[in-house]
């Protein structure tokens, strides 16, 4: 099982091992027609909320999106910032209720996009929505939610130095670890 980033020049770019694990290339602004290859033999494309902003990434995104739903590859969908989830709010319900099977977002985000403060029906919602939520909690860790069963991830003890990537970076392991046994 592989997953895959957008690449915006040739579509699709499978990746095959742990030191290939950048799995969320942004789309240019200005990016031209979107191509997919006719061989994709990914599981997964990981899709962020970042690549909502202008039109030209909007429909490289809903391309790719049907791609992977015509192909039967599950897509998992970051919500990348609250001020994504803010500006762009009704899009990313739709397509968590349309094309995500994965949802990564943290407590922040999933209540900005809910207009609730309960984690507990943040999951509900989401996992009403998606196959698998993934939401972190800061430094308390993070809830799983994945066909219906919800379960709490302890965290490591570490001293933060900055928060940038994190959510990537725990997002690009739970792929890893979903997609190898």
């Amino acid at each position: 099982m592989r997953t895959s980033s957008i690449d915006p020049l040739n579509g699709f770019s499978p990746l095959e091992s742990p030191p290939n694990i950048n799995v969320s290339t942004p789309v240019p602004a200005n990016s031209g027609p979107f191509k997919v290859p006719h061989k994709f033999p990914s599981t997964y494309i990981y899709l962020t909320g970042y690549l909502w902003d202008t039109e030209s990434q909007k429909k490289a995104v809903l391309n790719a999106l049907d791609e992977a739903k015509k192909r039967e590859i599950k897509v998992a969908l970051s919500l990348s910032d609250p001020f994504c989830v803010t500006r762009h709010k009704e899009d990313f319900i739709n397509l968590l209720k349309g094309y995500a099977t994965m949802v990564f977002c943290n407590q922040e985000e999933a209540f900005t996009l809910l207009d609730t403060k309960i984690t507990q029906k943040a999951v509900e919602t989401l996992s009403d929505w998606t196959e698998t939520v993934a939401l972190t909690i800061g430094a308390y860790g993070a809830l799983i939610s994945h066909q219906g069963e919800t379960c709490y991830i302890d965290p490591l003890p570490v001293r933060v130095e900055d928060t940038t990537g994190a959510g990537d970076a725990f997002a690009a392991g739970f792929l890893y670890g979903m997609t190898h046994n």
